[in-house]
């Protein structure tokens, strides 16, 4: 039990420093992040992350009822597991329609990286009322999709109907993902 909680840490650990160096020098550590081994590797990143927010956000909506928000923290995983690896096929598919260099694991790694200040500070949904904060923290990764678009696609001369593509994907589907699981079984008072 000792070594999966060592890893289960470590893993957090990279990802916040990864999150650090991105905005300390954000197209030098996207240059420098080694691509993933293949795209299940990537996906199995995602999952880990997933989780500590939809815990959270069953803890924050089990307040009023337990069972409904087992089912709302669960619904939240599956859609924003589905964004995630959505966004990492967009961002493959766009790659191949622009004739750029990128594979589905790298495309599924951009993706993860500008969903992982959602997903770090997703913790904060355990209060709903700090979970307000979440959106706002969650705009760095739409900078850090800027930032690897530019050094990813960096043949591309236009690179703005892209990276507004995918962008305003990134937003509308976690808008409509919070506002499925958040209005669903409502409370009742």
């Amino acid at each position: 039990m000792v070594p999966w909680i060592h890893r289960f840490i470590r893993r957090y650990h990279d990802g916040f420093s990864h999150l650090i160096a991105f905005y300390e020098n954000p197209s030098q550590t996207w240059s420098q992040m080694p691509a993933p081994e293949d795209k299940w590797q990537m996906i199995k990143e995602m999952t880990v992350w997933v989780l500590p927010s939809a815990i959270a956000r069953c803890l924050g909506w089990g307040y009023w009822n337990f069972w409904a928000a087992i089912f709302k923290a669960f619904l939240w995983f599956l859609l924003i597991f589905a964004l995630m690896v959505g966004i990492g096929k967009l961002i493959y598919i766009l790659a191949i329609f622009f004739e750029s260099e990128i594979d589905e694991a790298r495309s599924l790694q951009l993706s993860f990286f500008s969903f992982l200040p959602l997903l770090a500070m997703g913790i904060l949904y355990v209060n709903p009322l700090l979970g307000v904060l979440v959106p706002i923290v969650s705009l760095f990764g739409l900078f850090i999709l800027f930032t690897a678009v530019q050094v990813q696609f960096s043949a591309l001369k236009n690179k703005i109907f892209l990276l507004i593509l995918i962008g305003s994907a990134m937003v509308l589907g976690v808008w409509v993902t919070g506002m499925l699981t958040g209005g669903l079984f409502l409370p009742k008072y």
